[in-house]
């Protein structure tokens, strides 16, 4: 049996209680192993709808599990299915427990953050010390993604909604989303490296202006 065939016979189930009648019966009568899959996965998408989240669970992981006996592995569509699964992990938590899980310790980030980013700012010592411009820097990056990300997410929890439902806010959110993400990830990996420099290879700073580059008198 084809998939429009299927999705002729969907059409034909009003209920939702019978709306997975076609699937299963699709799924006896036939053994290929690519349409067992598609099968599969329509029952747990439904069940996801029927915000079922346990059985959703275990007909992704039958498909899966055909994917891997019959070596029918694309990593795009395992990519699919393990979205899939972690977003119904994320769906079967109540709202208001990730309101509160992200808020409890949102307070207490955006204070300390907030005081060691104005302790360093404050000291000139410890704002021109170079060992130190890496962690300002992630110190801002933090602070720019908690004033928005983790304020809008925590009104998402709240409310149920956006702040303001417009495309070019959800954008700007994702864009958020992505450059504090990537600017973490520059920063702390520039900061390893530059931990490994001041370490082991100090004599590299021996200049008037401290830069990274080797001392004349070395070479």
């Amino acid at each position: 049996m084809m998939m429009n065939d299927f999705e002729h016979l969907l059409n034909v189930f009003q209920k939702k209680q019978k709306a997975e009648e076609p699937y299963l019966i699709c799924l006896e009568q036939t053994s290929d192993a690519y349409e067992r899959v598609e099968y599969y996965g329509k029952l747990g998408d439904g069940k996801c709808h029927q915000v079922d989240f346990k059985n959703a669970i275990d007909y992704y992981e039958k498909a899966l599990q055909i994917k891997e006996k019959t070596l029918l592995i694309d990593r795009y569509d395992l990519l699919d299915f393990y979205d899939k699964v972690g977003m119904i992990y994320h769906m079967a938590i109540p709202s208001y427990i990730r309101f509160w899980l992200q808020l409890l310790p949102f307070i207490p980030s955006l204070i300390v953050t907030f005081v060691v980013l104005c302790y360093f700012l404050k000291h000139k010592a410890l704002r021109t010390a170079l060992h130190n411009h890496v962690i300002i820097l992630l110190l801002f990056v933090g602070l720019i993604e908690e004033l928005t990300g983790v304020v809008w997410n925590i009104y998402f929890y709240r409310n149920g909604i956006t702040p303001v439902s417009t495309t070019v806010f959800c954008c700007t959110w994702a864009f958020m989303d992505s450059i504090t993400i990537v600017s973490n990830y520059i920063l702390m990996t520039w900061a390893s490296i530059e931990r490994h420099v001041l370490i082991f290879h100090s004599d590299w700073l021996a200049t008037r202006m401290k830069r990274l580059i080797p001392c004349p008198e070395n070479r």
